[in-house]
């Protein structure tokens, strides 16, 4: 999965809790203008630390599988 489309699930599942961008990215120790980046496919470079963060905000996870089976191989 790409960032871009990470971001869009990401923003589906924020505005599912109802939580603002402002919010979220204050829970997830990040600005919200990277928030605001990633959800709308701009950002060029972000560490799967802070990734990670973010993502388990919202109560959604980064999964690794091989290569074969990822939808968007």
């Amino acid at each position: 999965m790409r960032l871009p489309d990470i971001g869009f699930r990401l923003r589906q599942a924020r505005n599912d809790l109802g939580l603002t961008q402002a919010q979220l990215a204050r829970a997830a120790g990040v600005s919200r203008t990277t928030l605001n980046q990633l959800e709308n496919g701009l950002i060029g470079d972000l560490g799967v630390q802070r990734l990670r963060a973010i993502l388990a905000e919202v109560g959604l996870a980064l999964t690794l599988v091989p290569d074969s089976v990822a939808p968007d191989s």
